[in-house]
């Protein structure tokens, strides 16, 4: 999903403490997605819509996960060149809505 292709994990530190700000911060120069342990997730975008969009393709891709590690199908990996061309694409994002 061209929407959880940068996710960062942030390791745990007191709600509301210096450390977790500096973490969070640092993580999201890497990505717009971050896993809090022991917090949740963060999410951010250009737009409300598109933060969201974020969100509920993680919990997608997340749902996806589950269900493979359930299946007795053989996982196949997609071939790396497939892989850069979707992510040099992100075809999938909204379209900004006017103003």
């Amino acid at each position: 999903m061209a929407y959880t292709a940068q996710v960062a994990a942030v390791p745990y530190f007191h709600p509301g403490s210096e450390e977790l700000g500096v973490a969070v911060g640092q993580a999201a120069k890497q990505a717009e997605t971050l896993l809090l342990h022991n917090h949740g997730v963060m999410v951010f975008d250009a737009t409300l819509d598109e933060a969201r969009m974020r969100l509920l393709s993680l919990e997608f891709a997340c749902g996806l996960e589950l269900a493979a590690e359930k299946s007795t199908q053989p996982f196949v990996p997609l071939a790396p060149d497939v892989v850069k061309e979707f992510e040099a694409r992100r075809i999938y994002r909204p379209v900004p809505k006017p103003l």
